[in-house]
């Protein structure tokens, strides 16, 4: 019959789209980046509205170094913001992005947001530390950094060596 014809290509629909998904996050976790982006990128071709995969392909992008295809996929992403603990993963890549294009006022809005889902993100509060000390707030910046750390952030010293470059 038609609706059961109807409910097999919804289900190939949705396999379709998650195992493009999985297949992408198993790559990435790899560090096949190239095929991660190749598999999330078939799944946003089947959902454009897949906003993990976005996130994705926006790291994917940032890892190969283009900053204005990341900055194209993390805005396709926030079109179908969670706003929830999803998010967060999105907040702290954008916030880490802003930073190294000088814009640490947008980074810390995505920043702060990450934190107030979820306070405990070591590297969103490293992150925090380095665009507070880009708008001199050296004291919030040294305690962000003390937070990270506390909360198991193992590249403090990175860290630290990036404000001094700003400073």
């Amino acid at each position: 019959s038609m609706l059961k014809e109807a409910e097999t290509m919804e289900l190939e629909v949705i396999k379709a789209e998650t195992v493009y998904y999985y297949m992408g996050e198993c790559y990435f976790k790899t560090g096949d980046i190239e095929s991660s982006l190749a598999a999330h990128s078939k799944a946003v071709g089947i959902n454009p509205e897949l906003f993990k995969s976005w996130v994705t392909i926006g790291v994917c992008y940032r890892k190969l170094g283009d900053t204005e295809k990341a900055l194209e996929a993390y805005s396709k992403a926030l079109k179908d913001d969670p706003e929830n603990g999803d998010s967060v993963g999105l907040y702290v890549s954008l916030g880490s992005l802003y930073i190294s294009n000088g814009k640490p006022f947008t980074a810390i809005d995505y920043l702060e947001n990450a934190t107030e889902i979820y306070p405990e993100h070591a590297a969103a509060h490293a992150y925090l530390s380095m665009a507070y000390a880009m708008i001199y707030e050296n004291e919030r910046s040294e305690e962000e950094l003390a937070l990270a750390e506390a909360l198991g952030y193992s590249q403090g010293d990175e860290i630290r060596e990036r404000i001094k470059s700003i400073r």
